[in-house]
């Protein structure tokens, strides 16, 4: 990367740019100060508009490119790279439409979610960039996913949009302080509205963002003269079932730690600052108020406040604004509730609590984990249970709706049939499977003594695995919830003067990683590869201790490699870096 930035800065000392001057024209709402209007001096020798990219990323799944002068013309929907004499192209795969140059969203492989750019000659192209609006601030351009539903805005944009912003390499001016948003131009491609949830995404900048329906509404083209195409997929931990059944996905690399720096940043700029207490605790109910509905929602609530002495507040997308939901999420004990997407607010859970996600009849909840997924990252410490109604009597659906909300009349009646006698939905790939829609839209009388029992259940188990643990090791709440990796073992030593039971030996000995003593831990266990020289195969022990004597295998005049690593709760340390040589010679 370093000789990308190298290559950029080199490139942008040439000052090949004729300097913008002009009005305003982009719509009001999307104007700022950054904006200009590039003129050219027809008949002078300044140089055109000439474009010059960097691309980062072995593949166009992981790929991120940054631009100089990228326009976008709105009368054949494209970007367009101006090629002139000075032009740098850097990190181009051979053939960048094999499938695609890079994904736009965070999106993994999704064909409608591709950039690439059209060629042009900078001479030839000049006249159609006359009077473009130039953008002089920094963007980021990429597209959202599904800017309506709160799991895809949190999981799919704003999650990688947080981890994007905070790591762009030539973005050191721009990085989060704590306080302030990010100073980049936000530059929306899908062409969706703003949406409902609108306001989180302007809290990631300090202007408001571009959307694709502004650079469409004007008849010149909209020009960056620097930004950013693509967007970091690093944060992502499910897929929705494009190309196999939804699920996890494969490489999940997000952890508590990246989760909690978001949602610290989206609390202070939601102003959700106050940490509540242990003692103010609350379990929240979530509600839906169009499908999906709890039949005997009052009831399940009633029993939750008897069981638990816990206040219970029910919270909807109708009744509370995101800030407090947020709030209130921050502060319970048990988060419960169809599943739904607002489950995605589990990530602002405090340590300790609990997630209920209840399924509808049918619906396998093994089959659909994100919010389990997200529970289960690493360092999360949130418990996850999950219920299933199993009585099809307790069940309401809605055959009669559009099919995009359950309804199958516009089935056969022998299909109609089968799903309704179907007891499982099978797995399915997304997104118009009428038996998921059928059955996830189904409204339900729930068994509020088995939630109860499960929970309590849950509770129990809690409180007993706590009691066993060394309390002088529990990490204390907060939002450093990384593992601390062991370092090298010390001084490995070895010997073999000792013969037990008339057989050769090996004995080693070696001092604790020196960061021991800085780290909270449980158990230490250290991991032992002896291996003949010259041999392939090596034998791995498991010990426990610092030093051992070794008779298993082990030869008289033989030398053998050694390697020793520490493991902390877990959490594998390095082998020794420096090469140990034993012999049993005598």
């Amino acid at each position: 990367m370093h000789q990308y930035w190298t290559l950029w800065q080199s490139w942008k000392t040439l000052d090949l740019l004729h300097q913008p001057n002009g009005a305003d024209v982009l719509p009001k709402h999307v104007l700022s100060s950054h904006h200009e209007k590039f003129v050219t001096d027809q008949g002078s020798n300044k140089s055109p508009m000439v474009s010059s990219a960097w691309c980062f990323g072995s593949h166009h799944t992981n790929r991120i490119c940054y631009f100089h002068n990228l326009c976008y013309l709105p009368h054949v929907d494209e970007f367009v790279f101006l090629h002139g004499n000075h032009s740098a192209y850097v990190g181009f795969p051979e053939n960048r439409y094999d499938p695609t140059l890079m994904d736009m969203s965070s999106v993994k492989d999704h064909n409608t979610q591709y950039f690439n750019f059209m060629d042009a000659d900078a001479d030839k192209m000049q006249s159609v960039v006359d009077g473009a609006v130039i953008v002089q601030q920094t963007s980021l351009i990429f597209r959202r996913f599904h800017p309506d539903n709160l799991m895809h805005v949190l999981h799919d944009d704003l999650l990688p949009l947080f981890y994007t912003l905070s790591t762009l390499p030539f973005a050191e001016s721009t990085r989060w302080n704590g306080l302030l948003p990010f100073n980049f131009q936000l530059v929306f491609m899908e062409g969706w509205d703003p949406g409902p949830f609108e306001d989180l995404y302007d809290m990631f900048s300090n202007v408001k963002p571009i959307y694709k329906s502004n650079m469409l509404s004007v008849d010149y083209p909209t020009c960056f003269r620097e930004s950013y195409v693509g967007i970091s997929k690093y944060t992502t931990w499910y897929q929705y079932g494009f190309v196999e059944p939804q699920g996890p996905i494969h490489d999940i690399r997000v952890t508590a730690d990246d989760i909690h720096r978001f949602c610290r940043f989206l609390r202070m700029q939601l102003n959700v600052t106050e940490v509540p207490s242990d003692s103010e605790r609350v379990i929240v109910l979530l509600s839906r108020r169009y499908n999906r509905l709890i039949l005997n929602e009052i009831d399940l609530t009633f029993a939750l406040a008897q069981n638990f002495h816990q206040k219970v507040v029910t919270v909807a997308m109708e009744t509370h604004s995101l800030k407090d939901m947020v709030y209130l999420v921050s502060k319970s004990s048990i988060l419960l509730g169809m599943h739904g997407s607002l489950f995605a607010l589990a990530m602002f859970l405090p340590k300790g609590s609990t997630v209920v996600e209840l399924f509808p009849y049918a619906i396998n909840p093994a089959h659909y984990t994100p919010y389990k997924t997200l529970a289960n990252l690493h360092g999360t410490d949130v418990n996850y249970l999950a219920w299933q109604n199993m009585d099809s009597t307790k069940t309401v659906t809605h055959p009669e709706r559009s099919w995009d909300e359950g309804g199958i009349v516009h089935l056969s009646e022998e299909q109609q049939r089968r799903i309704m006698s179907s007891r499982e939905v099978p797995l399915h790939l997304c997104c118009r499977d009428a038996e998921w829609l059928y059955r996830i839209y189904q409204d339900t009388v729930v068994d509020v003594d088995s939630i109860i029992s499960l929970l309590k259940n849950s509770v129990n188990v809690q409180k007993s695995h706590s009691s066993s643990v060394d309390q002088n090791f529990v990490v204390e709440s907060g939002f450093n919830s990384k593992r601390l990796s062991p370092s090298h073992v010390r001084n490995i030593t070895c010997s073999s003067d000792t013969v037990v039971h008339g057989l050769p030996s090996l004995q080693l000995a070696w001092q604790p990683p020196a960061n021991m003593r800085f780290i909270n831990f449980v158990e230490v266990k250290y991991e032992v590869w002896i291996q003949e020289e010259g041999e392939d195969d090596y034998t791995a022990w498991m010990l426990t201790q610092y030093n051992y004597t070794f008779t298993a295998g082990i030869q008289l005049d033989t030398n053998y490699n050694v390697w020793i690593r520490c493991i902390v709760d877990d959490t594998v340390g390095p082998f020794n870096s420096n090469h140990v040589s034993c012999s049993t010679s005598t």
